[in-house]
């Protein structure tokens, strides 16, 4: 009998033990099943909830780039197919016809002038004015040609003569060369005179030909004076004939041997010419 008692008492015991595993079991299954819906649930929600975010962001993007909202957009959407549909406004059909119909009997509206061409027009100067305006050239009133005579500037021998064509001895440069001037032979403070009315062009000082005066005459023509001392005029001066122009100097150092002389020259066009061809013959 004790025998029989334990076995029963082992086999309720066994039954227990497994219908507490199979509950656990359900138990387990369930909450696993109820997980995975819950999950499902949440899962979608996110997704609704981000398309519905993405909707409206693209929906304010459109509303910033186009400036209007979708409503707005529907409504143009509506206008274009109107148009291509040919419900086209009857006050822009007969604004067109009657701009045909001018096409076709040749009437056009003027066209206005540009008004960069009016600026050019006026931007033009006027050659008139202008030379009105430009200053004359007061040698215009002085006119000298070969034909025109020059005083003599000093009186005295001739030291060395014009040569351009042929040379002549330098007794101080102790050398044959050219000489585009005339030397007359003078004593130091000996008076020099304007040898012809002109303008005073230049007052310079020169290691030839010591302190010079160029005197343009008009037409081209300059008379040049050197080895001067105690000159009285200036650039731009007005001179005449046997106006006082300054005295004879000491010899430079190109002409120590030749002695104290008057350096004389003529030129045409800053070309040399032989001043004994306009000098008066003494």
């Amino acid at each position: 009998m004790k025998v029989n008692g334990r076995k029963n008492k082992e086999k309720i015991i066994s039954i227990c033990v497994v219908g507490a595993l199979v509950c656990t079991l359900g138990i387990g299954v369930f909450s696993v099943i109820s997980g995975t819906k819950d999950n499902k649930e949440i899962k979608n929600n996110v997704v609704d909830l981000n398309e519905q975010n993405n909707e409206a962001s693209n929906n304010n993007e459109l509303d910033n780039i186009v400036g209007f909202n979708i409503e707005d957009a529907d409504e143009v959407s509506k206008d274009t197919e109107s148009i291509f549909r040919g419900d086209v406004n009857e006050k822009d059909n007969v604004g067109m016809e009657n701009n045909q119909q001018d096409l076709a009997n040749g009437e056009t509206q003027p066209v206005t002038e540009p008004a960069t061409e009016k600026t050019t027009q006026a931007s033009e100067p006027d050659v008139a004015n202008v030379g009105a305006d430009a200053k004359m050239d007061p040698l215009t009133n002085y006119s000298f040609d070969e034909t025109s005579e020059l005083l003599w500037p000093v009186s005295g021998p001739i030291a060395l003569k014009y040569s351009m064509d042929n040379t002549i001895y330098f007794k101080t440069l102790g050398a044959y060369k050219c000489n585009p001037a005339m030397c007359i032979s003078a004593d130091v403070g000996t008076k020099v005179g304007v040898a012809a009315d002109g303008i005073v062009e230049s007052v310079t000082d020169s290691t030839e030909t010591g302190k010079t005066v160029r005197i343009a005459v008009g037409n081209g023509y300059v008379v040049t004076y050197g080895l001067m001392n105690d000159v009285n005029v200036k650039a731009g001066d007005v001179v005449s004939k046997e106006q006082l122009l300054g005295t004879v100097s000491e010899p430079t150092a190109y002409y120590k041997e030749e002695g104290p002389m008057l350096y004389f020259m003529v030129t045409k066009d800053d070309v040399p010419v032989d001043p004994n061809n306009f000098l008066a013959q003494e």
